[in-house]
């Protein structure tokens, strides 16, 4: 009985750890588009806000999801949906790179979500054909 216990939360600690890799990959994304891609601002003392910012969603984000703080990460996952449907209402009006955001956050809003609340993707998803199973 432990063992099934142990494998269980194993498989749930590793969507976790799953979705703290992705959030992480996301977050440095927006990092490197903001700092390399965007039009030079001079915010003056707010640059060292922004950059702080960064750091913050970047690493310390990451951490709490890795470490399995289930309300925070559900809380993420909800803003991830909210971000999702803007960007993915956002198309028509701007260029292809949203729809490259929408995939990021569609993707990171499922793994966020699929920790949060432990869903669980059928393997028939993955099957080749029906009569593999």
């Amino acid at each position: 009985m432990k063992g099934e216990e142990l494998t269980i939360n194993t498989e749930h600690s590793k969507k976790y750890h799953q979705a703290a890799f992705v959030y992480l990959l996301n977050a440095l994304v927006y990092f490197f588009v903001a700092t390399f891609r965007m039009p030079p601002h001079n915010f003056g003392i707010w640059n060292y806000l922004f950059y702080t910012l960064g750091v913050i969603f970047a690493v310390i984000f990451p951490y709490f999801i890795y470490k399995e703080y289930r309300i925070f990460t559900a809380i993420l996952s909800v803003i991830y949906l909210i971000r999702t449907v803007v960007t993915l209402l956002a198309i028509p009006y701007y260029s292809i790179l949203m729809v490259f955001m929408f995939i990021m956050h569609a993707f990171t809003c499922l793994m966020l979500t699929r920790a949060a609340w432990d869903i669980k993707i059928p393997a028939s998803i993955f099957s080749k054909t029906r009569e593999e199973e």
